[in-house]
């Protein structure tokens, strides 16, 4: 089975459907979009994990058909990412809701952490995506619209790939190469 296409979604319209939804899932979905973390590895995400004195997460875990377990790849395992200002703020929010209780920072009505996507998708995502009138995605375009908002901003593009938890920066440009800066920007000015 081949993978999914890449169709990530725009600024705008990730700011559209975090804007429309509601409490925790809003939350998550911040988490979503401003770290790069793969959906497993979001709904794994424990309180010990986040750390707001140094501003990072450590991705210890992801969960995967109802198992909690390792991380996809050795690289992504034990990695320190980032936590942009709009993720502290969403961790923040989600304290208040589930920090007290020191397990995992995303659960599901009855408090416990969700098993897998599937419920997640299904209940949550696609109805979001509807009342926002955005075309059907999966949830893990977060990850492509994450990967694609940084590279095409400019960022650094092996700080883009360790937050990603590749295990080198070529393998990111490889999925991600024709999301590069503007094409249309003229390119060795300084031989004029």
């Amino acid at each position: 089975k081949g993978k999914p296409a890449i169709k990530p979604f725009t600024l705008d319209e990730a700011m559209t459907i975090i804007s429309n939804a509601d409490g925790w899932f809003k939350n998550m979905l911040t988490v979503a979009f401003f770290t790069g973390m793969r959906t497993g590895e979001i709904i794994g995400l424990r309180w010990e994990d986040i750390n707001f004195h140094s501003k990072t997460i450590t991705i210890q875990r992801s969960i995967r058909g109802g198992i909690t377990g390792d991380t996809k790849t050795d690289n992504s395992q034990g990695r320190e990412i980032d936590m942009l200002p709009h993720v502290e703020d969403a961790l923040k929010k989600q304290f208040a809701e589930t920090g007290l209780k020191d397990g995992f920072i995303f659960t599901h009505s009855r408090g416990h952490e969700f098993r897998n996507t599937n419920g997640l998708r299904k209940t949550h995502w696609y109805p979001l995506l509807r009342k926002c009138l955005i075309s059907r995605r999966d949830l893990y375009q977060t990850r492509h619209t994450f990967a694609t908002m940084m590279i095409s901003r400019g960022e650094d593009i092996i700080w883009v790939s360790h937050t990603l938890g590749h295990g080198d920066a070529s393998v990111t440009l490889k999925f991600y190469a024709k999301y590069t800066k503007d094409r249309s920007v003229r390119r060795a000015t300084f031989l004029d």
